[in-house]
C-alpha cells in the first residue's frame, strides 16, 4: 500500500479507510513527505465534515495535526485551501472569542501564500469579530498589513454597476474602530498610526480613512494634525452633523470655533434622536454662557426626544432642570438663527489652508445667481453665489476661496467656500480704469474706447454715443466665441 491508495480512497469518498491507512504509512515512514501529504488532504476532508458540524474542539485538534506534520512552504494547494476554508467558517458564523484564538494560534504556525485571495479573505473574515475579539489586533499584526495585493485597493463593482468599498478600505475601517475602543491601548494606536496615515496619503480618494485618522490622532492628543488629516474628508460630508461634532473636540471649550462647530453641527438636517448628544453639549455650553432661554431651548428638545423614545434622562440634565434659574426660564422658540449665526465661523475651518484669490465680476446672472469673473493668469469661469449674502455688480472686486473646479468644453465651473468684498486693487494686467473717448460706427450696436471693447447692453443701458467721454472699468476677459483675450469694458462710472 501506498500514499497513492490513500488518495484514491480519500477522492472516492471512502475517509476512515483512508485515514487508517495514511496513520499505518505515517507510521512505519513518517519522514516521507507523500504520505505527509496524503495525510494532510485526509485531515482537510475531515475538518470540512467538522466545521459542518461546528465541533469546534475537534476542528482545533485537527489543525494541531496538521502543524505537527511541519508540511513545507511550497505545498501551495493546500495551504490556500485552508485559508478558504477557514476564512469561510469565520465569515460566516458567530464563533466565541476563544475559538478565533486557538484557531489563530494554529493558523499563524501555517505556510500561506500572499499576497493571495484566500489570504485577503482571512483577514477579511476574522475582522467582523473585530470589536468583540480581544485578540483581533494581534492576529493583524500576525497577518501584516504589507500583504495585501494592489487589487485588494481597488473598489468592487457590483453587477448592478454599483461600486463598494475596496477590501482594504473595510478591514482598516474595522482595525481602526478596535483601536479607538474604549479604553483605548496607547501602544494600539502607536503602531497602526504610521499605517493608516499612509494609506490616507496614496489613496486620498478612499471615503473613510482620512475620518478614522483623524479620530485616531484626537486620540493619540495629535490634536495639531488632525486638521490636516480630517478636512479632506470633512469637505465631502460637510452637511453631516457629526462631521461638526468631531471636529469641534479638536478646540477647547473655550475657543469661539467650538461654540462654532456644535452650532454647524446642529444646523444640519438631522433628527433630535441623532443629535442628542451634540445638543446636550450645547446647552451646557449656553448655561456657562449664561443664555439660559437658548439653552432651556436645547434642555426641552433633550427631554422631549428622550421620553418619546422611552431613553433615560442623564443625571446632568436632571440637574438643570431642578436649577431654580433654568427652571423659570422660558425657552426661545428655536434656535435655528443662533446656529445660522455662528455656522459660518465653522465653514471657514474647511477651507482654512487655502488661499485668497482676487477675482473682478465680468457679468453676473442675478435669476440664476451666477457670477461670471476673471482672475490673475488668464483664469476665469462662473460659480453660484446663493449663498452668501452679497449683492454682486459687474466691475465688483471680490476676495474668493475656490476649493473645487469641474470644466464643460472651454468653460469653467468653481464652487467656493468663502467670498468677501476685498479693498485690494487688482493688477493692472487684468483691471483697469480708464477714461476714454468712445467711438460707434454707423449701424453697430457695439463701440470702442481705445483698444476696449464696449459691449451692446453697456451702450444700451446708459444711452451712449458716438464721441462721449467714457469713464469705465474695464477687465481683461475671455471671449467664449472667438476663443480670445480681449479687454472690454464692464462698468460705466459716469
Amino acid at each position: 500500500m501506498s500514499s497513492q491508495k490513500v488518495t484514491q480512497l480519500r477522492k472516492e469518498g471512502k475517509i476512515s479507510e483512508a485515514l487508517e491507512l495514511a496513520q499505518s504509512l505515517i507510521q512505519n515512514n513518517p519522514d516521507d513527505i507523500w504520505n505527509r501529504r496524503a495525510i494532510a488532504w485526509v485531515y482537510y476532508e475531515i475538518l470540512k465534515q467538522n466545521i459542518e458540524k461546528e465541533q469546534n474542539e475537534k476542528i482545533i485538534e485537527l489543525l494541531k495535526q496538521i502543524n505537527e506534520l511541519a508540511l513545507p512552504a511550497d505545498e501551495e494547494i493546500f495551504y490556500k485551501s485552508i485559508a478558504w476554508l477557514f476564512a469561510k467558517y469565520v465569515n460566516s458564523k458567530e464563533l466565541e472569542a476563544k475559538y478565533l484564538y486557538y484557531i489563530f494560534l494554529e493558523l499563524q504556525k501555517m505556510h500561506f501564500p500572499k499576497p493571495e485571495d484566500s489570504y485577503t479573505f482571512l483577514i477579511k473574515a476574522f475582522s467582523k469579530h473585530a470589536l468583540q475579539w480581544d485578540e483581533y489586533l494581534d492576529f493583524v499584526r500576525w497577518w501584516n498589513l504589507d500583504n495585501f495585493s494592489a487589487k485588494d485597493y481597488e473598489k468592487t463593482e457590483l453587477d448592478n454597476g454599483r461600486k463598494i468599498l475596496s477590501d482594504v478600505e473595510r478591514v482598516y475601517i474595522n482595525i481602526s474602530k478596535k483601536v479607538l475602543q474604549e479604553p483605548i491601548d496607547r501602544q494600539a494606536v502607536e503602531w497602526f498610526l504610521p499605517y493608516i496615515e499612509k494609506l490616507v496619503q496614496k489613496y486620498p480618494k478612499m471615503q473613510y480613512p482620512p475620518y478614522y485618522l483623524a479620530k485616531i490622532l484626537l486620540s493619540a492628543g495629535k490634536k495639531e494634525y488632525f486638521l490636516k488629516a480630517f478636512i479632506p474628508f470633512a469637505r465631502k460630508k460637510k452637511n453631516d452633523f457629526w462631521v461638526w461634532d468631531l471636529m469641534s473636540e479638536v478646540f477647547e471649550k473655550n475657543d469661539p470655533l467650538y461654540f462654532a462647530c456644535l452650532c454647524r453641527s446642529l444646523s444640519c438636517k438631522a433628527d433630535v434622536k441623532f443629535t442628542i448628544n451634540v445638543k446636550e453639549k450645547f446647552a451646557d455650553l449656553l448655561i456657562k454662557k449664561n443664555r439660559l432661554a437658548e439653552a432651556k431651548y436645547e434642555i426641552e428638545q433633550i427631554v422631549n426626544c428622550r421620553n418619546k423614545e422611552g431613553w433615560k434622562i442623564p443625571e446632568r440634565v436632571q440637574s438643570w432642570l431642578s436649577n431654580p434659574s433654568i427652571a423659570n426660564t422660558k425657552a426661545v422658540n428655536s434656535n435655528q438663527a443662533l446656529y445660522q449665526q455662528y455656522a459660518p465661523q465653522a465653514n471657514e475651518i474647511l477651507y482654512y489652508d487655502m488661499p485668497h484669490e482676487t477675482i473682478i465680476v465680468e457679468k453676473v446672472n442675478t435669476k440664476a445667481k451666477v457670477i461670471y469673473f476673471v482672475a490673475e493668469n488668464k483664469k476665469y469661469g462662473s460659480f453660484l453665489y446663493r449663498d452668501f449674502d452679497i449683492n454682486p455688480q459687474a466691475g465688483d472686486v471680490y476676495s474668493v476661496r475656490f476649493y473645487e473646479q469641474t470644466k464643460s468644453g472651454n468653460t469653467n465651473f468653481y464652487k467656493i467656500a468663502d467670498i468677501r468684498a476685498s479693498q485690494q486693487e487688482p493688477p493692472v494686467s487684468i483691471y483697469q480704469i480708464i477714461e476714454k473717448t468712445l467711438k460707434i460706427k454707423q449701424g453697430n450696436s457695439f463701440g470702442f474706447a481705445g483698444k476696449y471693447f464696449v459691449p451692446p447692453d453697456i451702450i444700451a443701458k446708459h444711452n451712449l454715443i458716438n464721441g462721449y467721454r467714457l469713464k469705465a472699468v474695464a477687465v481683461y476677459a475671455y471671449n467664449r466665441r472667438k476663443k480670445e483675450w480681449a479687454w472690454k469694458v464692464v462698468k460705466v462710472l459716469t
